[in-house]
Parts: structure tokens; C-alpha cells; sequence
């Protein structure tokens, strides 16, 4: 899961936008406006994101 930065994903807590990668976990800001800190593993890209 290595540059992912701006992409948009699906976390455990709903969709975002990875702001950042730090090992082997990822700083993703929901759609709320939260910003939250997951494993790489519980993050899926969201193909279907326009």
C-alpha cells in the first residue's frame, strides 16, 4: 500500500482520503472532516470513487 497519498479509500469508519502513509499504517480523513489512523490491512481502495 505504498502511494496512496490523495487516493480515495474505504475504512472501517467509511470513505476518505489518505493524507498520509506511515509504515504500515494509514492517515485517512473521512468524508465527516475526522481524521483517523488505520493499519494498512483494514483499508480498501475505492474503485468506485469519481
Amino acid at each position: 500500500m505504498n502511494n496512496l497519498k490523495g487516493q480515495r479509500v474505504i475504512s472501517p469508519d467509511g470513505k476518505g482520503e489518505v493524507l498520509e502513509t506511515i509504515g504500515d499504517k494509514v492517515v485517512v480523513k473521512l468524508d465527516s472532516g475526522e481524521v483517523r489512523t488505520y493499519p494498512s490491512n483494514d483499508i480498501e481502495d475505492d474503485s468506485n470513487a469519481g
